[in-house]
């Protein structure tokens, strides 16, 4: 199993943007889900992306995603921004977010709260809140690769979750951000080379 930037367990919350959300799905559900989506992420995105210009909405994806996750494209191809944005903000369930902004509002990677005891009791078993995820329970090898300016995860937290006999590669790339195990320009570099040699190993 490989991991690139993680986002099992969740440092805290640096954007006041993002914290907000976070804050405002706490105290009142109901209000994130009117200005959010009720089923899908940001339907509006679906028909706005139609009327605004392909670069412009390049750019204000990257400013969308810059002010809520702090992560900055410095090490990405700016030739390849406009193809990587241009599905930015992308169609999803508005209930995935709201699991995520619970992992931030717990510290816990757990399964999804109903935010009703009742509703919870009939999902899991009786249980009012909901069970975290034992990821001790995985057996097979993994890899991990992450950014030391990602401000998003927290890395010692997972590592600490995790059976340490399965945890067979662990990297740390100090510059990269969120995003840039993936799609940074010298990723093919840094990070693809030893993962799919230890995969090799591992096979």
């Amino acid at each position: 199993m490989v991991g690139l930037s993680p986002a099992a367990y969740l440092d805290t919350l640096h954007s006041t943007w993002l914290t907000g959300i976070a804050k405002l799905y706490k105290l009142r559900p109901w209000m994130y889900y009117f200005f959010v989506g009720n089923r899908q992420f940001l339907p509006v995105m679906e028909w706005a992306r139609f009327l605004v210009p392909p670069r412009i909405w390049s750019y204000l994806g990257q400013v969308m995603f810059y002010h809520l996750f702090e992560w900055s494209t410095m090490w990405w191809d700016p030739t390849f921004l406009p193809l990587y944005f241009q599905e930015t903000p992308s169609v999803g369930s508005t209930r995935n977010l709201a699991q995520w902004l619970q992992h931030a509002n717990t510290g816990k990677f757990a399964k999804h709260d109903f935010m009703c005891e009742n509703e919870n009791s009939k999902r899991y078993n009786g249980m009012t809140e909901p069970p975290e995820y034992d990821i001790r329970n995985i057996t097979c090898p993994i890899a991990l690769v992450y950014g030391g300016r990602d401000k998003l995860i927290d890395v010692n937290k997972l590592c600490s979750k995790l059976d340490p006999s399965k945890l067979v590669y662990l990297k740390e790339i100090k510059e990269y951000y969120h995003m840039d195990c993936l799609a940074a320009a010298n990723a093919h570099e840094l990070v693809y080379p030893e993962l799919v040699a230890i995969m090799n190993q591992h096979a």
